[in-house]
């Protein structure tokens, strides 16, 4: 057996623990995104006093939050424009937080660096997408048949007559 420890396989395990938690449906995505600043702050400032346990908390914390909020608005249908760009912003801003705490143990041109390295893999993961590619996380293939998205009911008509692939539909 293969022991697979990446953030990935952790936000699987976190995926399949949130399908058990009664009551997600009432909670609303966006606020759930703006919170994950609250534990990226308690990574941060643990990082900056080298309080170990406290980073390793904010850190896990600011994880479960950013599954949960995905979790929540695919699962029962609450994706919205603002929630990606949310998402997006809430999220770099959230890493520079808690690398920024590094700077209570490092100079500054590593945190420099950690920063901008992590600004670009960021960046490469939406680049990849918007190009027409895949993340790798997902099929390509979109599910058919939802009774709340007529548009992504025909995309796999639409796809099979123009010749373009499935990976999505514009209007959902």
């Amino acid at each position: 057996m293969k022991a697979d420890a990446s953030v990935y396989e952790g936000k699987r395990v976190i995926r399949r623990a949130l399908a058990l938690v009664p009551g997600l449906e009432r909670v609303q995505p966006n606020v759930v995104t703006v919170a994950i600043l609250i534990p990226a702050v308690l990574a941060g400032v643990g990082l900056w006093q080298g309080w170990w346990i406290l980073a390793a908390i904010g850190a896990a914390g600011r994880m479960v939050l950013a599954t949960l909020d995905g979790y929540v608005a695919e699962r029962f249908e609450r994706r919205t424009p603002l929630g990606a760009y949310l998402n997006r912003i809430v999220t770099e801003v959230a890493d520079a937080i808690v690398l920024l705490g590094l700077l209570g143990q490092a100079d500054a041109l590593w945190v420099a660096l950690a920063v901008g390295s992590a600004w670009i893999v960021n960046v490469a993961g939406v680049l990849g997408p918007v190009a027409g590619g895949s993340s790798g996380l997902a099929p390509r293939v979109r599910p058919t048949g939802s009774p709340s998205c007529s548009a992504r009911r025909s995309w796999r008509s639409y796809g099979r007559s123009t010749g373009r692939s499935s990976a999505g539909c514009s209007s959902c």
